[in-house]
């Protein structure tokens, strides 16, 4: 999914525009996950996405108290960060993909090594049991009890 980031004046920015774009930056954040980033990848992220929506929540407070002039900065901020957001997810994803398909080439490329590692050791396996059986066999004796009765 790509996102372009487009210039907003701060008179622009309202509060569904901000959420909108929140919701857009969860959604990339986490395809990013299902793509298979690592949550160590994936934790600057989420700060990220606290921290936008702790300016949105500011945001919402200042416009209750009618400074809607400095909502209107903090919910430019917040769509600033949440573009960034997206920007690195998106890149994360396309690093999560890349490094999936690259355990699952080398994964095709082992199977049939340790498949044929298998056979081999089960054939040893089947000798070296074949010669104890042997071994065991050639050291029986007939033993005869001292006390039996004919």
């Amino acid at each position: 999914m790509l996102s372009f980031a487009y210039a907003t004046s701060p008179a622009q920015v309202t509060g569904p525009q901000a959420r909108s774009e929140f919701a857009a930056a969860f959604e990339v954040v986490h395809s990013a996950n299902l793509a298979g980033a690592t949550n160590a990848e994936l934790s600057n992220l989420t700060l990220q996405m606290n921290a936008a929506l702790r300016l949105m929540d500011k945001a919402d407070i200042l416009d209750k108290q009618g400074r809607s002039g400095d909502a209107t900065r903090l919910r430019a901020e917040a769509i600033s960060l949440l573009d960034t957001i997206q920007t690195q997810a998106t890149n994360l994803q396309a690093k999560a993909q890349q490094r999936a398909s690259q355990e699952q080439a080398l994964a095709y490329l082992l199977a049939p090594i340790l498949a044929g590692l298998v056979v081999l050791a089960y054939h040893e396996g089947r000798k070296i049991y074949k010669r104890y059986r042997v071994a065991r066999m050639m050291d029986m004796g007939v033993k005869v009890k001292p006390n039996a009765k004919e």
